[in-house]
């Protein structure tokens, strides 16, 4: 098998997002599995000088793995972060170029998409190797989120012509591959998100018998995109409606954002702020919730994002009850009786559904059991699978 190179602008740390969980699983599941034996993979990411990749290096299998540190400051402020941005892939670009490497893979469209498919013409070396765009998000969507957003119309331009010339173009979902079907016009293999179940599979499924108290979690990042000023509105809501229920209920917050997020979790009664954690956390925190809450925006204001959620497949595979948005990024599965879906932006109404949880609880409980099970669907195992057999296909067809 031909070396395949994986670009990533990330330090690696695994408490970043969901990239980084998903490529830790995906790279894990090559070095155990003997079926990859033959595989050459070199990883280039950031090295900001601290030890937050560690995880990820002590995995490295000389010859199998390569892990492939650029030094990377990370400058402040807009123009200096282009710059930035250039430095990296350059450097890695020359790497690449002296070393031959004949499969380039980038993760995410924006900024590396973008940069690598610029720098691969300006280096001369496109017509030596195939570039492989792996759709971690909606660009257009998942921008809003951020001061560079201002740019997209310019970047929007850039990111089409890169998926255009692009050897293959991989989506996280069919969400994110409806999503550039109708803004460019391209089409995409999808690859599903997926996860570790052996993970999950010690955590006892919920009990029969309605707990005296529920904890219901939010799993993200504390952005409105999110849903996560939907979750405060919707405490409020609760904590006014139904004063009995206040003491039987814990609202749990498990990640970082904004600073007015974390004082809420803080100050109020029945809320538990924990903060940001490493996935490898993550099973031991799901162990003690009951239910989950899945709320990324999919409409045009303030949208948050596409594919298959990460944090989604975890509340799955560990059997809980999911509260979700009724939006596409939602109900793009097969399967739709997995969740309590309830309409975007409605606060009213998920305060409400945590209030029928309590009061209809066999049925709750049986979607989560229907959860559990559909989870065997997103296995790490069927994912790297797919994905490497889909990317390896290129060696037979050449340079695309």
């Amino acid at each position: 098998m031909k070396e395949i190179a994986f670009i990533i602008f990330s330090d690696l740390n695994p408490a970043n997002g969901g990239v980084e969980t998903w490529l830790r699983l995906f790279l894990r599941e090559v070095r155990n599995n003997p079926k990859y034996k033959s595989s050459h993979i070199s990883i280039y990411y950031c090295d900001r000088g601290n030890e937050t990749q560690s995880e990820f290096i002590h995995g490295c299998i000389p010859g199998q793995i390569n892990y492939i540190p650029i030094r990377n400051g990370g400058n402040k402020g807009l123009f200096a972060n282009f710059i930035t941005l250039y430095q990296f892939h350059s450097a890695v670009l020359k790497r690449i170029r002296q070393a031959g490497i004949p499969i380039v893979v980038s993760l995410g469209s924006y900024p590396t998409g973008i940069i690598v498919w610029m720098l691969l013409f300006l280096m001369n070396y496109r017509r030596k190797c195939n570039h492989v765009v792996w759709l971690r998000t909606t660009l257009s969507m998942h921008i809003r989120n951020y001061r560079i957003r201002s740019l997209f119309p310019l970047i929007s331009i850039f990111e089409a012509k890169a998926l255009l010339n692009a050897s293959l173009v991989i989506s996280n979902g069919w969400d994110t591959q409806s999503n550039y079907k109708k803004e460019y016009r391209i089409d995409s293999k999808v690859i599903p998100n997926a996860i570790d179940l052996s993970r999950y599979e010690y955590i006892p499924e919920l009990p029969t018998k309605k707990p005296d108290k529920i904890q219901i979690a939010f799993i993200g990042r504390f952005f409105s995109a999110k849903g996560c000023d939907n979750f405060v509105n919707a405490i409020k809501i609760f904590n006014n409606k139904y004063i009995d229920l206040v003491d039987k209920v814990d609202f749990l917050f498990v990640g970082w954002g904004e600073d007015r997020i974390e004082k809420f979790a803080s100050k109020t009664v029945n809320c538990t702020l924990l903060g940001r954690i490493s996935n490898d956390l993550m099973p031991k925190v799901l162990e003690n919730a009951h239910v989950g809450l899945v709320l990324t925006k999919a409409n045009n204001s303030d949208a948050g994002g596409s594919g298959v959620s990460n944090s989604l497949l975890e509340l799955m595979a560990s059997g809980k009850i999911i509260v979700a948005y009724d939006n596409i990024i939602y109900k793009q599965f097969p399967r739709s009786d997995c969740m309590l879906y309830i309409e975007e932006n409605n606060d009213v109404a998920l305060a409400n559904t945590f209030y029928e949880i309590f009061f209809d609880w066999d049925k709750a409980r049986l979607l989560a059991k229907n959860a559990r099970e559909y989870a065997r669907e997103f296995s790490i195992e069927k994912h790297v699978k797919l994905a490497m057999e889909t990317i390896t296909m290129l060696e037979d067809k050449g340079i695309k």
